[in-house]
């Protein structure tokens, strides 16, 4: 259960000036398409970008379960939208209670 009056899945948007920024980057490693939506793939957002689990012996399970934790809709497309969330959500002062929650929440 999320902390009393706090939703896990809204975050504090950036400035612009940042947005633009996250764009750029996001476009960087967004290399699908889906009804005119960039998106990339949970593996490619915690390989290429993170740079996390990289290498051929790679467990799907952790794969899917660290993933989940920026694709919020399970659809295996990381839109700019959930990308811009994650990133949001590293800079809240509850970050890791977040991550946590949403690491852990069966029912989201």
């Amino acid at each position: 259960m999320a902390p009393k009056g706090k939703d896990p899945k809204k975050t504090t948007q950036f400035p612009s000036t940042n947005h633009d920024e996250i764009l750029a980057v996001f476009n960087r490693y967004a290399r699908h398409e889906h009804l005119g939506q960039r998106y990339m793939t949970p593996a490619e957002f915690l390989q290429d970008y993170l740079g996390y689990l990289k290498g051929d012996n790679i467990d799907p399970t952790t794969l899917n379960i660290l993933g989940s934790l920026v694709d919020l809709n399970k659809n295996y497309r990381i839109t700019i939208d959930e990308f811009t969330n994650f990133e949001s959500l590293l800079v809240a002062s509850d970050s890791l209670y977040r991550l946590a929650f949403q690491l852990f929440d069966r029912h989201g």
